[in-house]
């Protein structure tokens, strides 16, 4: 009876273990059932390649409104900084220049150098115009040769790394400016004529007094500007920017597209 009985559990035993490997097996696959429901859907979406096209650029839009918010942010900063000092100091017409050339600001409001950055190698090299076209026309160039380049070769992946790369630039331009307000690179003179006569007006009365109004109304009033420009009249701001150069806006966008330039040229 023993032994029978010992043969009986060993014919069975296989079956248990079978039943098993079938139990953790149904338990595997109901789990690897989930993650590939939710790779599938994801393949769906990544496989519209609209989309790979269009979030990234969504995202340059955005960040460029933001940043263009933060810079006439740091522009109403300066404008009104500069009137401020010029309220509460009066130029001493005795004081001569004890180190002529050493300083590259001027103490004169009406020389270009008045309000400007501190920039001791410009003192040594002089001042030289250059209009802002010139480095309009020189910044666009290289994106939009990499636009074409990466439309032609339909490269997704430069297109999404490029362009996010740009992003948080002019996320982190915007930032940088607004929390530290530098003087224009090219003086008050220059910055009241960027912004023209309806721009100096709209930073010096328009924008509301922060301390009577709170300082998110202010910046409420300035993100106006980026909607409908300084008359509430067109959509656009159509306004330039003073006191925004902690980082060019002009050498990043260079550097940027002519990098993606050489790299898509290796390719």
């Amino acid at each position: 009876m023993a032994s029978s009985k010992a043969g009986l559990l060993q014919l069975s035993s296989p079956k248990t273990d079978k039943e098993d490997s079938d139990t953790d097996s149904e338990a595997e696959a109901g789990g690897g059932g989930n993650c590939l429901w939710l790779a599938g859907r994801a393949r769906q979406v990544g496989g519209k390649r609209w989309v790979k096209w269009l979030v990234p650029f969504i995202l340059v839009g955005i960040s460029s409104v933001l940043c263009m918010w933060m810079l006439h942010a740091a522009t109403w900063y300066y404008v009104m900084g500069i009137v401020r000092f010029e309220k509460a100091y009066v130029r001493n017409p005795d004081y001569k220049e004890e180190h002529p050339g050493l300083f590259s600001n001027s103490l004169h409001p009406d020389e270009v150098s008045y309000g400007s950055l501190q920039d001791p190698l410009s003192a040594r090299l002089g001042f030289k115009h250059v209009p802002l076209k010139v480095l309009d026309g020189v910044a666009l160039l290289f994106p939009f040769l990499w636009f074409l380049t990466v439309m032609y070769l339909r490269d997704v992946q430069q297109w999404t790394k490029v362009l996010l790369s740009h992003s948080v630039l002019a996320i982190g331009k915007g930032v940088f400016g607004v929390v530290t307000i530098m003087p224009d690179s090219i003086g008050w003179a220059n910055c009241k004529a960027r912004l023209g006569p309806s721009g100096v007006d709209f930073f010096m009365n328009r924008v509301p007094d922060p301390s009577a109004h709170g300082m998110w109304t202010a910046f409420m009033a300035i993100l106006g500007v980026e909607l409908a420009g300084p008359e509430q009249n067109r959509i656009g701001a159509g306004m330039r920017f003073c006191a925004d150069m902690l980082y060019s806006g002009h050498t990043y966008f260079t550097i940027l597209y002519i990098l993606a330039l050489c790299e898509l040229v290796r390719k």
